[in-house]
């Protein structure tokens, strides 16, 4: 079972920017789960991919990476 309230306490705990990429991460989440309740066409699965919130995770996530080992990526 899920501690609701150490899940809040965690996340109070993390920096602003990992917050912000827990927000877009959830987002992203939401949006994936809601459109498995739709027939998957190739339509649908463009739509998905071209979603802004990916976008932003993707961008975000990798200023995380460069910032947390630059010579790596």
């Amino acid at each position: 079972m899920i501690n609701l309230e150490q899940l809040k306490h965690d996340i109070n705990e993390l920096p602003e920017e990992a917050q912000e990429l827990l927000i877009d991460f959830v987002e992203l989440l939401k949006k994936r789960y809601a459109s498995s309740n739709q027939q998957e066409t190739p339509e649908n699965k463009i739509n998905d991919l071209n979603c802004s919130c990916l976008t932003h995770l993707t961008i975000r996530w990798h200023r995380v990476l460069i910032l947390s080992n630059p010579y790596k990526y």
